[in-house]
């Protein structure tokens, strides 16, 4: 079994934002829909604040008129949201943009997405962008409206009279873009809703709440995964199916490999500067995998990067089984000659370098 590289992106896209989302509706549940606002806002408008830097950049955007500031609201919300297109702006007048859309991925049954992102933050992005500009978002899914509405104006001008419907004009999204900045994209917001549902409550119970929800996800996903590929019986399969998840996020990676286990160490986490919380959702996530996939096998941390650990490490193996217990047809990882052989293999080191080290460990007697 194997997962093709398309698949993989798209799971990997839906991942993202599944927990974010999961995050955002745990905090608005535990908490409330007010107080989940107010906690995630200031994490949305700082956000904002430097996508109206960056994505200009990014996007070659030059000019600041109405036109490309709308144009930076739309693009990110078909990043985000709009997984089949359909996005357009009606442009009513000279000074003023109306973009409506209905093609939303939360349908609006996340309320606290709707204030925080779509509006506080789109408005912040806006006034970043360009001061002169003002976005509102005037109805919306969130609050019972059959669309979302959003209406650009240029501050400074007054509108002309003509208010005359303009044909629909479809905004030309360079996709390759978009594509590759949604993860980002999907990545940061998870970790600013960890943050805010930390900032509300690190007590242990309501971690547990989180950790359940993440759990219930991981399950979800397994049972999604055997309908579409088949139960995965087998050991071979089922390693392949956890490192081709790992590796949708984790690019840099060790694996080992035994008749029962699968070991880990991760060198490079785009997470490892957040919270640890993140790593516990992991670990909630695929548990419910397991659970999904095989209810014999637990996924187990032993470190993490971001409570300071220099490398994340985990292993999938039988449950009450320990690490010593593991089968010892692979090398540890702390076998100096396996890991100099995967910095080979990566590319970090050259043949060259690769035989001087052994020759040098040799000369030392640490290896063979």
């Amino acid at each position: 079994m194997k997962i093709g590289e398309g698949d993989l992106k798209q799971l990997s896209l839906n991942l993202l934002r599944e927990w974010w989302l999961t995050t955002v509706q745990a905090l608005t549940d535990i908490a409330g829909l007010d107080t989940a606002i107010e906690r995630l806002t200031p994490y949305q408008t700082n956000a904002a604040i430097a996508v109206s830097r960056n994505l200009p950049l990014i996007l070659n955007i030059q000019e600041r008129s109405l036109q490309t500031a709308a144009y930076l609201s739309i693009f990110n919300y078909s990043a985000l949201f709009a997984t089949n297109g359909g996005d357009y702006y009606i442009s009513r007048g000279k000074n003023e943009i109306v973009s409506v859309g209905n093609d939303c991925i939360t349908k609006g049954n996340v309320p606290a997405v709707c204030k925080t992102l779509c509006d506080a933050g789109n408005r912040t992005m806006v006034e970043s962008f360009c001061p002169d500009y003002d976005l509102r978002l005037v109805t919306s899914l969130g609050s019972g409206d059959e669309s979302c509405t959003f209406i650009w104006r240029d501050k400074k001008g007054i509108d002309d009279e003509d208010k005359t419907e303009r044909p629909r004009k479809e905004p030309v999204i360079d996709v390759n873009m978009k594509n590759e900045l949604a993860p980002q994209f999907f990545g940061e917001l998870w970790t600013f809703a960890t943050r805010a549902f930390m900032d509300f409550s690190n007590d242990q119970s309501m971690i547990e709440k989180l950790a359940t929800c993440m759990h219930n996800s991981g399950v979800s996903t397994g049972m999604r995964l055997i309908e579409k590929y088949g139960a995965f019986t087998d050991n071979e399969s089922k390693t392949l199916l956890f490192e081709s998840l790992w590796l949708m996020h984790h690019p840099r990676n060790r694996f080992v490999r035994s008749s029962s286990t699968l070991e880990c160490t991760v060198e490079d986490c785009p997470f490892s500067g957040g919270p640890v919380e993140l790593c516990l959702q992991f670990d909630s996530f695929f548990n419910g995998i397991c659970e999904a996939i095989d209810p014999d096998y637990e996924f187990v941390y032993d470190r993490m990067m971001t409570k300071g650990d220099k490398t994340c490490h985990w292993t999938i193996r039988k449950k009450g089984e320990t690490r010593g217990e593991k089968s010892k047809e692979e090398p540890s990882l702390d076998d100096p000659i396996k890991r100099l052989t995967n910095k080979f293999i990566d590319g970090e080191i050259t043949a060259e370098e690769l035989e001087m080290k052994l020759a040098h460990l040799r000369k030392l007697g640490l290896v063979k």
